[in-house]
């Protein structure tokens, strides 16, 4: 499959460095991928946020078209996604895929609407009754977000990007509103938790299953909360670390496997994150893949991945 994994950077974070740590991790084989960062350039920065928005989603579709490609995997700059985000998301039957994660403004609702109209939103986070319902499976939903999805060809042909003029919401709430109205068939992947980088850059907000339905790594997780059975817990680096104890470099991107104690200060600072958590049972299990070549463009220009 042909994939163009497209990233909306912010105009003044460019993407933050947990969420590029989680790309870098991605697992990429078994798909022809390409990557492009669509910057502020060309962007008019006198409009509002949400229509600046906008008009990179319109690159985005634009480059998608142009280059043939079979789907697009829409991330966004705060995001933390699981490495095998694409292979579960292509595994969806449906037109639109999402990772599952929360709104990163209180009261951190899960993007994961029951229903949605132009004024309002049902989330299945709305109580325990519907949050075990979707927990760790596929289920069919109607959006919203865009930092975490797969969107089918046909539906980037079809579906223009757009939003009202002084509505509350981005481009994303009425993408799925006129896939809808279109007879698409979107769903989430409850089981691909992503992580929502909060506005500090700092802390990041986890779907959860128990009530309130989130976590906000930072305030509410410690390391001795999420320690593995060995001792140890699993984390992806952010920033290149040399662990002593081994002797050994780690790069941005990769799990490393820290007792309590080597991590707290890390955490702190923001050199690792926690690796995301996993919801089982999952209902697809990524496929079995062959390598094929991976490309990455950077704005509209190719070059191999080395």
């Amino acid at each position: 499959m042909k994939i163009l994994i497209s990233i909306a950077t912010h105009p003044l974070y460019g993407i933050r460095p947990q969420a590029q740590a989680s790309f870098n991790a991605l697992d990429m084989t078994g798909h022809h991928v390409d990557i492009v960062k669509i910057i502020d350039d060309g962007i008019d920065s006198r409009i509002p946020p949400f229509d600046q928005l906008v008009q990179k989603h319109h690159k985005m579709a634009s480059i998608a078209i142009d280059g043939k490609y079979d789907a697009v995997l829409s991330l966004e700059f705060d995001n933390v996604i699981p490495p095998d985000t694409l292979h579960r998301l292509v595994a969806i039957d449906a037109d639109v895929s999402h990772g599952l994660y929360c709104n990163r403004r209180y009261p951190y609702l899960w993007l994961a609407n029951i229903e949605t109209t132009t004024a309002r939103g049902i989330t299945y986070a709305r109580n325990s009754a519907t949050v075990s319902r979707a927990w760790g499976n596929v289920v069919q939903t109607q959006g919203v977000g865009l930092g975490c999805t797969l969107i089918h060809r046909h539906v980037i042909e079809s579906i223009p990007f757009r939003r009202e003029p002084n509505h509350p919401c981005a481009d994303d709430w009425f993408f799925a509103l006129d896939c809808i109205k279109a007879g698409y068939k979107l769903a989430h992947d409850c089981g691909c938790i992503v992580g929502h980088i909060l506005d500090d850059g700092n802390r990041i907000v986890w779907p959860a299953r128990e009530e309130p339905f989130y976590m906000i790594e930072g305030e509410m997780l410690t390391a001795q909360q999420i320690q593995t059975e060995s001792g140890q817990g699993q984390y992806i680096c952010v920033n290149r670390l040399f662990i002593r104890a081994e002797n050994a470099y780690y790069q941005p991107g990769e799990v490393v496997f820290l007792t309590d104690e080597q991590a707290t200060g890390l955490l702190a600072s923001g050199s690792i994150i926690r690796q995301p958590p996993v919801a089982e049972p999952a209902l697809f299990p990524a496929p079995e893949s062959t390598m094929e070549s991976v490309g990455i463009v950077e704005e509209r220009t190719s070059a191999r991945r080395k």
